[in-house]
This record gives structure tokens, C-alpha cells and sequence, in this order.
């Protein structure tokens, strides 16, 4: 096998067709039949059910099994690639949820780029399921995560929670300790924090009665508060954030929802050429909770 091959089959598996692909990787449609017949005599299997008059391609079940192959190939001819400059530089690629990137986040990754110039910090925002997926695939190094989803490469661990309160404008006439009763979901900008919230908040609202709105990243909820009477529930870390506009305010609530809990996924098996960079940044990390006392760290 060599790269170009699979290069040929994975884009072929994206694209569609061979058509596709070859617009994608600047070639003719010959080339790019000619390096995936190369490649099925060199596994000795065939990966493309070849239907003539057909534009879809068709994988056969050995080009299905291939795909995760062909994927993890690639990444480590890539990471063979960058051998030569690892001296130089310590990658590392974080996938967090937005609250962590935009709000929670902000000071760490600062102060590592700062402190760390060798270190080449990529920040990806993703939502929780696709963060599992591309640790899975080693797209990332460490992901962020509210919830939790079974993965037998990736080791899972609770780093830290923290209080939800209720958020509003400074005009609403909340108070501390208010009764869930007094919240008007027709009022609320909704966003599911994870399984354990969800389920706090349907047992004290009507699942099928409507919100407001409904959002599905925290640095969107600043958005609507304009509206009379308008509240959501967020963790102290993105109030802390959005304090700066000076009109927010935030209340307890008596029936409290539960802590929320932030996951740390790395993969069991890291990226060579990145294990440095990732016991640096986790270094950071754990000094980071540590200065932090509005977080509870486990």
C-alpha cells in the first residue's frame, strides 16, 4: 500500500464517486481508477462493487471494513511524516464543547501559549458524541466533555463540577432560592447540559410544553435575555464569563439541578508523536482546577 492509493479510496468513499474524487484531488478519473485497482491487487480483496451506468459508488463489505483501516493508516503515515520536526514543536489537539472553549477554557489555553511557544495548540469545538468519535479516530488528543459515551479506547475520567444557577436579566424579578415553580418554562432559553440535567429538568417541567427558545451552545444564551422575563440555567463558569456585559444577573434555585460534571477523554493509545505535548498541557490543566474555586475538582 502507499499513500496515494489510499488517498484515492478514502476520497472516493467521501466524494461518492470517482468523479468526485478526482475533482477533489486534482486528477483525471483514469489516475484515480488506476490507483484503486492498485491498491485491491495489492490487499487482494475488492472494495468498489463496479455497476456500470451507475454514479454512486457501491462498497463491498471488505471496502466497508476498510474505511477505519485506510483512516488509521493514513494518521500514522502523517504522524511518520512529522518525526522529523518533533524536536521543534509539541502538537496537541484539544476537542472541548463550546462553554469549555469559550468560557472555562479561555485562561488555560492562554497561559500555555503563552508560557509554551513550542507548543502548537489546536482548539476544536465539537459537540459531545462527535468529540468521543474523533478521539476514537485520534483526530484529537484529549477531548472535554459533559457526558459520557463507552468507547474501549478511550479512557474516561470526571476532573471536575460545579453549581448551575439561574441566569436573567439584571430587570427580572428573580431572587435567590426561587422555587422552579415560579419559572415559567414559556420563559426559558433551553440547553440540555447533559443526561443528569435533563432529567432534573423534566421532572419539574412538562416535556412537551414549549420553551422559549432552545439553544444548543452556552455562548448563545447571553442572545436572549433581553426578553421580558426571559431566564436559563447555566454553570457558574459561563455567568463568570458573561458577567462583563454588567445587565446579567444569576440566582440560586432552591430544587437545584445537579452538579455539572466536566469528562476528561484521552485516548488509550496516543498519538507518538504527541504524548509530550499532551503531559504538558495536562500539567497546566491540573494547576488550572486548582486555582479555580468555584469548580469542585475530583
Amino acid at each position: 500500500m502507499n499513500v496515494l492509493s489510499i488517498e484515492a479510496f478514502l476520497a472516493i468513499v467521501e466524494t461518492g464517486n470517482i468523479s468526485a474524487a478526482s475533482e477533489k484531488l486534482f486528477l483525471s478519473q483514469s489516475t484515480v481508477s488506476h490507483r484503486l485497482k492498485l491498491l485491491e491487487e495489492q490487499l487482494g480483496i475488492q472494495l468498489l462493487v463496479r455497476n456500470k451506468g451507475h454514479r454512486i459508488i457501491q462498497l463491498t463489505s471488505y471496502g466497508k471494513e476498510f474505511i477505519s483501516i485506510a483512516e488509521r493508516w493514513l494518521s500514522l503515515w502523517k504522524d511518520t511524516q512529522n518525526l522529523k520536526s518533533r524536536h521543534i514543536y509539541n502538537d496537541i489537539a484539544i476537542g472541548s464543547v463550546d462553554s469549555l472553549n469559550n468560557h472555562t477554557f479561555v485562561p488555560l489555553y492562554q497561559k500555555i501559549v503563552e508560557k509554551e511557544p513550542k507548543i502548537n495548540l489546536q482548539i476544536n469545538t465539537h459537540h459531545s458524541s462527535e468529540i468521543h468519535t474523533l478521539l476514537e479516530n485520534r483526530v484529537i488528543d484529549i477531548g472535554f466533555v459533559f457526558s459520557q459515551i463507552h468507547h474501549n479506547n478511550i479512557i474516561t475520567k470526571p476532573i471536575y463540577s460545579e453549581k448551575m444557577y439561574l441566569l436573567c436579566n439584571k430587570s427580572c424579578n428573580y431572587y435567590d432560592n426561587i422555587k422552579t415553580k415560579f419559572l415559567l418554562k414559556k420563559n426559558e432559553i433551553y440547553l440540555k447540559w447533559g443526561l443528569d440535567y435533563q432529567q432534573w429538568h423534566d421532572s419539574h417541567w412538562d416535556p412537551d410544553e414549549k420553551s422559549f427558545i432552545t439553544v444548543n451552545t452556552g455562548s448563545m444564551l447571553y442572545n436572549y435575555l433581553n426578553k421580558k422575563d426571559a431566564w436559563a440555567v447555566a454553570p457558574l463558569s459561563i455567568i463568570k464569563s458573561i458577567e462583563r456585559f454588567k445587565d446579567v444577573a444569576c440566582y440560586s434555585i432552591s430544587d437545584s439541578p445537579p452538579d455539572q460534571k466536566c469528562y476528561q477523554l484521552i485516548h488509550r493509545y496516543p498519538k507518538a508523536s504527541h504524548i509530550n505535548g499532551i503531559e504538558i498541557f495536562l500539567e497546566y490543566l491540573d494547576d488550572y482546577i486548582n486555582t479555580c474555586d468555584w469548580i469542585n475538582k475530583y
